[in-house]
């Protein structure tokens, strides 16, 4: 398709085909790697129906540091383990290293949902994957860069991986994978639905407190899940650069990185809706459909002060809308140039804040950083009440 216009309008301007396609070829990388975009992948017209073992799930459980040797597993590969099948029923070894590098904590990772009963569990929601495999070279020059460049496959794992070094996941948790094909991505709507209640479903078979959390269009599928299928046993919410519909999101593209290109906020939009049929705006979500979450749902939401994807105004939009329906809501807003769109887990301000919340509904936490963030809580509070007057935390 890319290439389809610019030998058309090389065409009409006279210029050769052999001078279209030198033009064509930098401009298709370039989409190819902002976008996670293969050219070459086709189009599977048959429905996806998730399953836990097509998902890529692995539950992790703390356990006590081991006090003989034990082999700790990379982040890798664990990843490739988890869908190459060949994590065994003895599970595999994760370690957790303090700044002294020295391990601080170890877990213990199963495939599929094992879980303890009785204990409540965090589920994530990673963001867009557009990378094929967590072992792909990083300075392979046709994978692509910043959001994108999770791992389709082992992706939960990988970014999950950050909430759980950086203390934000301090008791049992499941990480999985979206199928984030050319097919199947819907930008978070009913494909991701399916998968978040095929996980839902197995979970509360084993234990009924579950507490969810995701960044970017992780946060929305959460949002879309909670509004359309009102699961009963969710005990909290924490969200990290959530947003609503395509077209507010592509516009944010257009504005903040496509200042020079004619059209630009169109053309990211017809170029995602075209390489991703399963996507149908007319069912995208919408304001108005916050306010179907159930209310006794506590959600916590972390926003980086002039994000370049989800604008300030929607962000206050969004907390408006579910504070005016009767939901409790807290919305943290930090302020530092120095961290990109859905990466708050890296700042201790968020994770201060994050415990402080988890605390205060008597949920797995950690104690020292929830102490910490007890005032960063009561801000958050206060700016969800009045987004129109909220703080912003700048972060040194």
């Amino acid at each position: 398709m890319i290439k389809k216009i610019f030998f058309i309008g090389c065409c009409l301007f006279g210029t050769s085909l052999d001078a279209a396609q030198l033009i064509a070829r930098p401009i298709k990388r370039f989409v190819e790697r902002a976008f996670g975009i293969n050219a070459n992948e086709p189009l599977i017209t048959t429905p996806f129906f998730p399953t836990i073992e097509n998902l890529n799930t692995v539950t992790l459980n703390r356990i006590a540091l081991p006090e003989n040797d034990v082999s700790f597993v990379s982040v890798t590969e664990l990843a490739h383990m988890s869908y190459s099948n060949t994590l065994d029923e003895q599970g595999a070894f994760l370690g957790i290293k303090g700044a002294d590098q020295h391990y601080k904590e170890s877990w213990l990772v199963k495939k599929g949902v094992q879980l303890l009963a009785n204990e409540p569990v965090f589920i994530y929601s990673r963001g867009y994957a557009g990378a094929p495999q967590p072992e792909s070279p990083k300075n392979d020059r046709r994978q692509p860069r910043g959001l994108c460049a999770i791992p389709k496959r082992g992706g939960g794992i990988v970014t999950g991986y950050q909430w759980l070094k950086n203390d934000i996941i301090n008791g049992q948790c499941i990480f999985f994978d979206y199928p984030d094909t050319r097919s199947y991505f819907d930008f978070g709507l009913e494909n991701d639905r399916k998968c978040l209640d095929a996980i839902y479903n197995e979970v509360v078979n084993q234990t009924q407190d579950i507490v969810f959390f995701g960044n970017c269009r992780g946060s929305k599928a959460l949002l879309h899940y909670l509004a359309t299928s009102q699961p009963e046993h969710v005990k909290a919410v924490i969200l990290d650069a959530p947003f609503m519909d395509l077209v507010q999101f592509t516009q944010e593209i257009g504005k903040n990185y496509g200042k020079r290109i004619p059209f630009s906020k169109d053309i990211a939009y017809k170029i995602i809706c075209y390489w991703h049929p399963s996507y149908r705006l007319e069912d995208d979500l919408r304001l108005d459909d916050l306010k179907h979450i159930p209310k006794d749902i506590p959600i916590f939401i972390g926003h980086l002060y002039h994000d370049a994807l989800v604008s300030d105004q929607l962000m206050k939009d969004m907390v408006h809308a579910l504070h005016t329906s009767g939901h409790t809501v807290y919305l943290l807003v930090l302020d530092d140039r120095t961290k990109s769109h859905s990466r708050l887990y890296q700042i201790k301000q968020f994770q201060q804040a994050v415990n402080a919340f988890l605390k205060e509904y008597n949920l797995p936490h950690n104690p020292v950083l929830a102490e910490e963030g007890r005032f960063l809580l009561q801000y958050a509070q206060h700016s969800a009440r009045h987004p129109e007057h909220w703080y912003i935390h700048k972060v040194a």
